[in-house]
């Protein structure tokens, strides 16, 4: 009898396998994902065997879980549940495994698929909710500037010139190169943005003719909407500076407001600071009202809003002007290289900014510790002048803005412990992650490595009076690397010291056993 299957059976054979596999792969998709108590998330039944939950206390279990979600919450219901912090949502006597058991629990009876009806729901919604703008079709686009057109004209030759370069790299390179361009060269490019720029207002009065309904249209989106109080936070100084003199020229026939406004700009920034102290005054007295009927409102409906959501229109600049015109004392800077800075870049030569603070660095570091005395000595003495001027200074105002003044500088030197505490953080995580790498190493080298730290903290306590150097983070690096190099030497010199001791111990003991 021959063992070879017929065609038929073999055919069969493998329709049934193929068919126990489809199966298989079915039953695994519909139960994938929907247990979260398994894998990383699973829980012992004998945590929660003994508990009972009553409807509210699932209520309040399932209010604090919402708590825990980001405002715009968009992720799959299967990762959110992996970042949430049980210690945090746990309540009464419920511990964090039992409230983790019972979502799951609740999460195993719930219907995970979404039906039309629902779909269809959140479809309706989206509608009626205001949408980003989307352009119409025969809308022209805006025109480049005149950088882009030279990036756009240079990219594909570099491109080809540098094959492994990044795209950052290469784009820095052509922007580099933009910014070195001659004068009669970039005037080339500026020439053909101009025209564009020109080609495109055309275009653009063209088709609002054509669709005169797509400028009312975006003239309602860009329109400002009031907030849930129904108020209106302030505009800035310069803004309502130049509101006021463009009212002196509304009925002007080809006025020109773009280049209006450059000019109001011109003047804002050459404007003394008497004057613009009164146009900071008029909005900060604006800002302070509006503030305040914001608190009436949030009081009532504390859900639809926060006084933190509202930050002041007053730039940083602005409000040292105020507080300088009425009478707050500058702050002295923080340091004596600070100071020296800010005496130093106005005399520097480079050309920009970044080059003036490494060329102020550089003279800072050549400066014998004499004359780094002598910006030390002054920044002494201004710190002690500006707490005798601040004291006074608290001393002449009302209690109650006495009081507003105490706290917003409480609340400043807050955030500062905030962020150094963060710093902190951040250097114990990388000492722990060193510590971790050191458990490598053998006893000698851990000796070595101690004894040379142990040198160096030697040497930092030695020179503590340049201490302030360590304002210039190159300075760290260089006094680092002369320190390690010095190190280096040290145990070197250490290592030949033990070397010619051993050679004199066996010079001694071969002395001694020839006179025995």
């Amino acid at each position: 009898m021959s063992n070879k299957e017929s065609p038929t059976s073999s055919k069969n054979k493998s329709k049934r396998q193929r068919k126990e596999k489809e199966e298989g792969e079915a039953k695994s998709k519909k139960f994938k994902g929907d247990n979260l108590g398994e894998n990383e998330n699973h829980i012992e039944a004998a945590v929660v065997s003994d508990v009972t939950w009553t409807d509210e206390q699932m209520k309040l279990l399932l209010s604090r879980i919402e708590g825990q979600l980001p405002k715009n919450d968009s992720v799959n219901y299967k990762k959110s549940f992996t970042t949430l912090n049980w210690d945090d949502v746990k309540f009464d006597h419920f511990t964090s495994e039992q409230c983790k058991a019972e979502f799951i629990s609740i999460l195993s009876k719930l219907r995970k698929h979404r039906t039309m009806t629902e779909i269809l729901g959140d479809a309706v919604k989206w509608v009626d909710a205001p949408k980003k703008k989307t352009a119409h079709p025969d809308k022209p686009s805006k025109p480049m500037s005149s950088y882009l057109i030279f990036y756009m004209e240079k990219r594909p030759k570099l491109a080809k010139k540098y094959p492994d370069m990044k795209l950052t790299e290469l784009t820095q390179k052509i922007a580099d190169k933009f910014k070195h361009l001659p004068p009669e060269k970039k005037q080339k490019y500026i020439d053909k943005a101009e025209n564009k720029r020109e080609e495109y207002q055309e275009k653009l009065k063209k088709f609002y003719e054509l669709h005169p309904d797509q400028l009312v249209a975006e003239a309602a989106l860009k329109a400002k909407k009031p907030n849930p109080a129904g108020l209106f936070r302030p505009q800035p100084p310069f803004k309502n500076y130049c509101d006021k003199k463009l009212k002196e020229h509304e009925n002007d026939e080809n006025f020109d407001q773009k280049a209006f406004i450059a000019k109001c700009k011109e003047k804002w920034h050459k404007m003394s600071d008497k004057k613009k102290f009164a146009w900071i005054k008029g909005t900060l007295e604006k800002e302070n009202e509006f503030m305040e009927k914001m608190k009436v409102f949030q009081a009532t409906n504390p859900e639809q809003c926060t006084l933190s959501d509202f930050k002041s229109v007053l730039s940083k600049e602005e409000k040292l002007l105020y507080d300088k015109m009425c009478g707050k004392p500058e702050k002295p800077p923080t340091s004596a290289y600070i100071l020296f800075c800010r005496d130093a870049l106005k005399s520097c030569t480079a050309p920009n900014q970044r080059d003036k603070i490494k060329e102020c660095s550089e003279k800072w570091k050549s400066m014998t510790h004499v004359q780094k005395s002598e910006f030390i000595d002054r920044l002494k003495h201004m710190q002690t002048k500006y707490e005798f001027e601040y004291a006074n200074y608290l001393s002449k105002l009302p209690e109650e803005k006495r009081r507003a003044e105490l706290e917003t500088e409480k609340a400043k030197i807050k955030k500062r412990v905030a962020q150094t505490n963060q710093k902190a953080e951040t250097m114990c995580n990388a000492l722990e992650n060193f510590i971790q790498r050191t458990d490598s190493l053998g006893e000698k080298e851990l000796q070595e490595f101690s004894d040379m730290m142990e040198r160096r903290k030697q040497k930092k306590a030695s020179s503590s009076e340049d201490s302030d150097e360590d304002e210039d983070s190159d300075d760290e690096d260089s006094d680092d690397d002369s320190e390690e190099k010095e190190a280096d030497e040290s145990d070197s010199k250490e290592s030949q010291e033990r070397k010619q001791g051993g050679e004199e111990e066996t010079d001694d003991s071969s002395s001694d056993s020839s006179s025995d």
